[in-house]
């Protein structure tokens, strides 16, 4: 089964999920978690997660592919000291804890999907509070733009990423992207550093703008 990096298995999931609403469920087997995602446009993606290693497949693509968290912790493992920070800690709180994972709130969803990115109580807060505004139509700030990147890419000091939100804010202001999707691509780290590649050949992936929406194109 093939193995793929972080931003492969979240390009996968932007494809169904991009742009249109989703329901979704979430199952506990033993230290199991399934979850799905099901929209009326896309079909379904369907991930399962076994103690960080998640498979995952969608109606669109069902061969089934492997991201593994634990390789990831320990290929950024820096140091023999290095300890969880408090977004990781809360969300093994929750998987230790929850019996229905159906019953969780929206913050608590939140640090499930994406806690271990936050070292603070601080950084976990505003984090939510971009991915909230995001989700409710409000266009993220530069500032917030960079910090939500900045906690995806936090190898990369100096990265500059106000080019593309400048480019990003155009498109909106053109109605060709909406705000929920500029935050996208800083969930996703889509053409960061290739402003002028937003919709074509990005991310070793091509887009089309089509009927206002953006689409991942498949070359034969």
């Amino acid at each position: 089964m093939k193995h793929v990096t972080f931003q492969e298995y979240e390009a996968a999931k932007a494809e169904i999920l991009l742009g249109v609403q989703y329901k979704e469920d979430s199952t506990l087997e033993g230290n199991v978690i399934r979850k799905t995602y099901a929209t009326k446009e896309n079909g379904v993606f369907y991930e399962v997660n076994d103690g960080g290693r998640i498979e995952f497949w969608s109606d669109k693509h069902p061969e089934s592919r492997i991201y593994d968290e634990n390789e990831r912790a320990a290929a950024e493992a820096t140091t023999p000291e290095q300890v969880p920070g408090y977004g990781e800690l809360l969300q093994e709180k929750i998987r230790r804890e929850t019996k229905d994972f159906n019953a969780l709130n929206d913050f608590e969803k939140f640090i499930l999907n994406r806690g271990y990115l936050y070292d603070t109580e601080e950084e976990l807060k505003a984090g939510y509070d971009r991915a909230w505004k995001a989700s409710h139509g409000i266009m993220v700030t530069a500032e917030e733009f960079a910090a939500e990147v900045k906690s995806r890419v936090k190898w990369d000091k100096e990265l500059d990423v106000s080019p593309m939100y400048e480019v990003l804010s155009q498109l909106v202001k053109e109605k060709k992207l909406t705000p929920g999707e500029v935050f996208s691509y800083a969930v996703y780290t889509w053409c960061l550093r290739k402003p002028e590649a937003v919709v074509f050949d990005c991310a070793h992936m091509t887009w089309l703008w089509k009927d206002g929406n953006l689409y991942q194109v498949y070359a034969d």
